[in-house]
């Protein structure tokens, strides 16, 4: 965990800087630098799938696609291939962490929308959408479906009786309140993922 961590905070801090610049991220991102070809040799295959899946992801950007599924399928993929690694990835722990994934990347694009309006900054949904309104309700059945996907594979996994409450908590509590509350305000109302 500690290792993808430091691969994501690194490859963060690039996009950071490519978007907005800033003295303060790059001497952040040189600090981290050592650390992060240390376990970019360690975790290859992760750091190779990372960035795979970001370059994805800038590719949309660059070309203001208005496609919500390959944008949140890339950000799933990256999520599904760093807490499901190898096989696991397309049993229950993949689907589990994709449908996460995949969650997390719109409701932060719901919750971004008038921030992501104001300055300018791609968000798919204000390329798909013509404002906050329509894609709160063009996204609710998307995140709702994603949240049931999720669900499914949890219980799937069968997790043991000391981890479950916690899993469930996260699933049946957790991200469906946040849910609500991207699709019932949105925008600067909203908590920030």
């Amino acid at each position: 965990a500690a290792d993808i961590n430091t691969l994501l905070a690194y490859y963060n801090l690039c996009d950071d800087i490519r978007d907005e610049g800033g003295w303060k991220k790059r001497i952040a991102r040189w600090l981290l630098k050592g650390a992060y070809r240390r376990v970019k040799k360690r975790r290859a295959f992760a750091a190779e799938q990372i960035e795979v899946s970001l370059q994805q992801l800038q590719e949309l950007e660059e070309s203001k696609s208005s496609d919500v599924d390959a944008a949140a399928g890339s950000f799933a993929n990256l999520l599904q291939t760093v807490a499901a690694p190898g096989g696991d990835r397309e049993g229950p722990l993949g689907r589990l962490f994709y449908n996460i994934g995949r969650w997390i990347y719109l409701v932060d694009a719901l919750q971004d929308w008038e921030e992501d309006a104001k300055n300018g900054t791609y968000n798919v949904l204000i390329y798909r959408y013509a404002d906050l309104e329509q894609a709160r309700e063009e996204m609710a059945f998307s995140l709702w479906h994603t949240l049931s996907e999720a669900e499914q594979a949890a219980e799937q996994l069968a997790p043991n009786e000391a981890l479950w409450p916690v899993i469930e908590h996260v699933i049946h509590l957790s991200l469906p309140a946040r849910t609500m509350l991207a699709l019932q305000k949105g925008g600067r109302d909203a908590e920030s993922l």
